[in-house]
């Protein structure tokens, strides 16, 4: 081969390298709707069994859950990337390996990060300018959250998941940090473990002026009636939020945070506290 035909084809191998995948499975709700966010939807072609937003990827081929990962039928589906989150799922993901299918981990740790994570994402997935758009816009609207609450006085909050056994959250998750950011003081955030099993005793001891419960259920409240000796059940400061929306870090969740702030500022409100 001469010059001018090796030439060519170190430059048609450089664009096959650099070409954006067209055949993407996401395998966390949260990185399902990031890829929206940058402008790679419609590049989607499975996702995992909890990727419910937006609403056209419950149509799209389930191939994993929290716990496992169906290798079998991704392989099927012949995908050119996969995008994962590496706390769970690097192990999940060792029988991949061997078929060379790129593998890319979205694993956003603060608040912050999320704007770093939506330009990565748009760049990998060929979408360069609508990540840089879509980081800015994140960007913007945090902090604006930030510097409307972040001088407030603190109110002593406790945050609980949905379901049993009662979990709550440490000062290094991402719902914790959203407490923060509006002004309330996480009871658990000197907790070791990142999501804490804790029983009613605890919760009585340290007595928090708010119980906040991310749940789907109006009926998630309801336990909390049996102790009035806690002082936000006395003051009647038990609220619900959408968990979707605080749990999973998107933009979206900038609506949760925001929903958020509304009632803990509510709370000071009933404290007389500002």
């Amino acid at each position: 081969m001469n010059k001018l035909g090796l030439l060519l084809a170190a430059i048609m191998m450089s664009c096959m390298a650099q070409a954006a995948p067209e055949r993407i499975i996401s395998l966390t709700p949260h990185i399902t709707e990031l890829l929206y966010d940058v402008g790679a939807g419609k590049q989607l072609i499975a996702v995992d069994s909890a990727s419910d937003y937006p609403p056209q990827v419950k149509s799209l081929p389930k191939v994993a859950n929290y716990q496992s990962i169906n290798v079998e039928k991704i392989l099927a589906l012949n995908p050119d990337l996969i995008v994962a989150w590496k706390p769970a799922q690097q192990r999940l993901l060792e029988p991949l390996k061997a078929f060379h299918i790129p593998i890319i981990y979205s694993d956003p740790t603060t608040l912050d990060s999320l704007g770093s994570e939506l330009k990565k994402l748009g760049k990998q997935t060929g979408h360069p300018r609508q990540g840089e758009l879509a980081a800015n816009r994140y960007q913007q609207q945090l902090s604006a959250l930030r510097a409307s609450y972040q001088h407030r006085t603190a109110v002593q909050a406790l945050y609980l998941m949905e379901g049993v056994p009662l979990t709550t959250v440490a000062a290094d998750s991402w719902i914790s940090q959203e407490l923060k950011l509006c002004g309330a003081d996480n009871i658990f955030k000197d907790a070791i473990t990142p999501y804490p099993q804790i029983s009613e005793e605890q919760v009585l001891q340290r007595n928090p002026k708010m119980i906040i419960v991310g749940s789907h259920s109006s009926k998630s409240l309801a336990l909390w009636k049996q102790w009035p000796e806690i002082a936000a059940v006395k003051a009647g400061q038990l609220y619900r939020v959408d968990p979707d929306l605080l749990s999973r870090l998107t933009p979206r969740s900038l609506k949760g945070i925001e929903a958020l702030c509304l009632d803990i500022q509510k709370a000071r409100r009933h404290y007389q506290i500002h």
